[in-house]
């Protein structure tokens, strides 16, 4: 029900490949943001209206305040932003040259300066690798064998943790390469990683794989499936303008609440160290 509810979403908003400038509020502190038109539903309603990786109350970005947050799969840097008004540090991972370049515009045009943006893929080792292009601008994936693709260089949570230190929360949206990370992450490192958050693409792998790593290594966690909306947050964020979308928000969740429709193609996991 919702990829097609998803899709005529997307229609209803008629993507023209244009970005949009979106205007939102942390509390008290305004941002500005340029999002590519065929992402806004997802991007929009994921961050910063439903907030699925805050989910959890004890994911939400204020209790992360001065600490380290690797967001990896920034994409054009909503979550980053947000993460921005807490964290000490934000290190932004985005492969892709497109988003890439809307994510260092949206970082100068809000005057971010503890945001660090990374134009790599998080992989499990270093190389070159290739990036394909997906249906939209937050789809770009490792996983693919079209002949539309950019060649991207890797970096790892070893260096990333060598480079920054402990990380106080990694959250993860790589679409479907996370199944390879954690099979191949160690426990040194994963031992210097308090928190995880991030969504799993269950048609790419097999979810015990990575429970399994996280409960060896001394995680406790808990998976949700979308969608889900929550309200009641310790800190507030508005969205001001995008009355179609809000609209359409409503009637989409309203239906799955009424249906009960849960996407089990993905899930939502949080994990913290016990």
């Amino acid at each position: 029900m919702i990829s097609l509810v998803d899709s005529v979403i997307q229609l209803v908003l008629k993507p023209t490949g244009e970005v949009i400038k979106v205007r939102f509020s942390v509390d008290d502190k305004r941002f500005t943001a340029f999002v590519p038109d065929d992402n806004i539903w997802i991007a929009i309603k994921d961050v910063l209206l439903n907030r699925e990786y805050e989910f959890l109350p004890e994911f939400e970005l204020y209790n992360f305040t001065g600490g380290v947050i690797v967001d990896a799969g920034a994409h054009v840097g909503l979550f980053s932003l947000v993460a921005s008004a807490f964290a000490g540090r934000v290190i932004a991972i985005e492969p892709s040259q497109v988003n890439y370049h809307l994510l260092m515009l949206n970082l100068l045009t809000n005057n971010i300066g503890n945001v660090v943006p990374v134009n790599k893929a998080l992989y499990h080792h270093k190389g070159k690798l290739r990036l394909f292009e997906g249906s939209h601008t937050g789809a770009y994936s490792l996983i693919g064998s079209s002949n539309r693709f950019e060649e991207v260089e890797a970096i790892t949570l070893e260096e990333i943790v060598d480079y920054y230190g402990s990380i106080d929360l990694l959250k993860i949206d790589i679409e479907g390469e996370e199944f390879e990370l954690f099979n191949h992450i160690d426990l040194e490192t994963l031992n210097c990683i308090k928190m995880i958050v991030g969504e799993i693409h269950l048609q790419h792998g097999d979810i015990s794989s990575i429970v399994n790593k996280l409960k060896f290594a001394g995680f406790k966690f808990k998976l949700a499936h979308p969608p889900f909306w929550k309200r009641g947050f310790s800190y507030r964020i508005e969205l001001y303008g995008m009355v179609k979308l809000k609209i359409l928000r409503g009637i989409l969740y309203t239906l799955s609440g009424i249906t009960g429709y849960k996407d089990k193609n993905l899930a939502i996991l949080f994990a913290q160290r016990r």
